[in-house]
């Protein structure tokens, strides 16, 4: 007489079933390696899955454990034995449901943890003076980690659609992942914000220097923020179009508070980033913060600027120098064109080459002969761009500030 086992029981279920090995493992959250083995009797199912792999096929766990369905004689006590099982089936295909859900927070989990690399590997490049390879390198990861977040939230949410679930159930897993989705992409999202201020370095040679990425940074994210909170509103209005979810005329209140709130928090950073922008504008074109040189005649300015003096090379700026010993006036003139003044009506007031490699910016006076004339050094400059960074810094607290404001008020006008 052949032997009759649970595997070969199993993949004559699942035959007159119509099913395929991938079919009942997607049902069983395995893989189908896994039922190919069951049903060579290489392994046995875990005894978690019994009740459920009996349900799927209309049988008692019992029968599936013989490897045989009961004789008709039995018939009685295997319906009365079917009653308490549909109960037990149904709390298994509850767990089912829940482990595919936890494993799917697992793999958002890694999709969001993939981000990080990319700003790490785009700091990277940057510290080698190649902010935008650093931007593209980031954006790739970036687009990677949210290909991986959407193709496992497509593998859950199908996985889920099956006759064996209830459409309460159902429409809570949904929810939940929903919600995870949104969570990762938000993570992955910002991140990519504060990766932008790489394109615009502060030299294309040299990179963003690290403050002021963070300053930066920080005011990207700021806009992320907001939109991956308005992304979670639309997902949940999604989710109430579709019955997934309800809610109380208490949380309608709510919501529509919360976006009301939105828009003025975001009209209030747009605002206060405008006036930024503006400021750091007028202080970079006055040089407010520095004093530099100031010559009132033309002869001293013409003797400092064609002085051959090279910047200092140091960590903040690096510029070319022409010669390291004694300087020939020719070989110098080959590299600088005659530079010249001239006033409104074209008249030319002077003409002089610009030889002095620490010049770094001039600012002419708005009089008639642009006198007197005020020239910036490279320490001039450095010294101002440290103190705008310490000035955009406090920016960010002022954001800060904002956003708490905005904050308790919304919490005293929400109704519990």
């Amino acid at each position: 007489m052949e032997k009759k086992t649970i595997g070969g029981f199993i993949a004559a279920l699942r035959k007159s079933a119509g099913m395929t090995q991938r079919d009942l493992a997607d049902k069983l959250n395995v893989s189908d390696k896994a039922v190919s083995r069951w049903e060579r009797d290489e392994c046995a199912p875990d005894l978690s899955l019994i009740p459920v792999i009996a349900d799927i096929f209309g049988v008692t766990a019992d029968e599936l454990l013989r490897g045989e369905r009961k004789s008709a004689v039995n018939a009685t006590v295997a319906t009365g034995e079917r009653g308490d099982f549909s109960a037990k089936s149904k709390k298994q295909i509850q767990y089912l449901l829940r482990q595919s859900l936890t494993n799917y927070r697992i793999q958002s989990l890694i999709a969001a943890a993939i981000a990080p690399v990319g700003i790490i590997a785009a700091a990277i490049a940057n510290a080698f003076n190649h902010a935008f390879l650093g931007l593209g390198i980031g954006c790739i990861i970036y687009v990677t980690a949210a290909v991986c977040l959407a193709i496992f939230t497509v593998l859950t949410l199908s996985r889920t659609n099956s006759e064996d679930f209830e459409a309460e159930d159902i429409n809570d897993c949904k929810k939940s992942v929903a919600y995870t989705a949104w969570a990762a992409g938000s993570v992955i999202f910002i991140i990519f914000c504060t990766t932008l201020p790489l394109s615009i370095p502060d030299d294309v040679y040299l990179g963003l220097r690290p403050e002021s990425w963070f300053v930066m940074a920080l005011a990207c994210a700021v806009p992320g923020i907001i939109i991956s909170s308005l992304a979670r509103y639309f997902i949940t209005s999604s989710l109430m179009k579709r019955g997934i979810i309800s809610m109380t005329a208490n949380v309608v209140h709510n919501r529509r508070l919360t976006v009301k709130m939105f828009l003025i928090f975001a009209a209030v950073i747009a605002a206060t980033f405008i006036a930024q922008s503006a400021f750091n504008d007028m202080a970079q074109s006055e040089m407010l913060f520095v004093k530099g040189t100031t010559f009132d005649n033309y002869d001293d300015f013409k003797k400092y600027i064609e002085m051959p003096i090279p910047a200092s090379t140091d960590d903040w700026v690096t510029v070319k120098v022409i010669s390291t010993s004694d300087y020939d006036v020719s070989d110098i003139e080959e590299y600088y064109s005659e530079e010249v003044i001239t006033d409104d009506s074209g008249r030319v007031l002077c003409r002089y080459i610009e030889r002095n490699e620490n010049v770094c910016q001039i600012i002419y006076s708005s009089t008639e002969d642009y006198l007197p004339i005020t020239v910036y050094n490279y320490i001039d400059c450095k010294q101002q761009r440290q103190i705008m960074d310490i000035i955009n810094i406090a920016f960010v607290f002022v954001y800060l500030i904002e956003a708490a404001v905005l904050f308790v008020i919304y919490r005293k006008k929400r109704v519990k």
